[in-house]
């Protein structure tokens, strides 16, 4: 087989190779946890996201409702005042099996006296006053009565995202996610397998072509 045969056929395995290896496209995702029914579950999955909460470092409910979407279960260890505790104290952790990036999510029933919240992606705070300039719901989404509609692609990308609020514990929730989108890559296919079928493939034909006999031969 001549050299220039053989490089033929090493050009169109790397062609074939490269049709097969195409970038995988990002997929939104978006969730409306209010089109559900009201319940309390230790933890809410889905086809790529698992949903947990945890008070004081201790497992806790998830807590969904059809007006409001998902929140944790009410702290019952806030004065009878109702006033802030000492420190944050429930946290939603939405768990993904890729990392993702956030897009628009939409938070409701918030209270007026509690509407800051804080983010930790994969277990590191974010400085939501360096990302978004304020740490409150009105000051960065758009809102209307008791809801808001965030933009948190400036987060970053992550696995593991946890929501608090923000100054502390009331006796209810300080507020609720309602709905979520996020971007997921697609799963990528394998990129060596059809340039190797191509260029095997392609080998053999040749390799056959030069075996042929010649019928001017004795």
């Amino acid at each position: 087989m001549s050299r220039s045969v053989v490089l033929i056929a090493i050009l169109a395995g790397f062609a074939a190779g490269l049709l097969v290896a195409a970038p995988p496209a990002e997929a939104t995702v978006m969730t409306d946890f209010r089109n559900d029914r009201n319940q309390k579950v230790q933890s809410l999955s889905l086809a790529d996201l698992t949903i947990t909460a945890t008070r004081f470092g201790s497992a806790e409910e998830v807590n969904q409702s059809k007006s409001y979407g998902l929140g944790v279960k009410d702290n019952v260890l806030d004065d009878k005042t109702g006033k802030n505790g000492s420190e944050r104290s429930e946290f939603l952790l939405f768990s993904f099996s890729v990392p993702v990036t956030l897009g628009s999510w939409v938070f409701s029933d918030i209270k007026k006296d509690e509407e800051s919240f804080s983010v930790f992606v994969d277990g590191v705070e974010k400085d939501l006053f360096a990302l978004f300039g304020s740490d409150r719901f009105r000051s960065i989404g758009d809102c209307g009565k008791k809801e808001c509609e965030v933009d948190l692609s400036a987060l970053g990308t992550g696995s593991v995202f946890t929501f608090s609020d923000g100054t502390g514990s009331t006796k209810k929730d300080s507020f609720a996610i309602a709905a979520i989108s996020y971007q997921m890559n697609a799963a990528v296919p394998e990129p060596a397998l059809g340039g190797l079928f191509g260029f095997a493939a392609l080998i053999l034909v040749l390799a056959l072509r030069q075996r042929r006999p010649d019928p001017g031969r004795v």
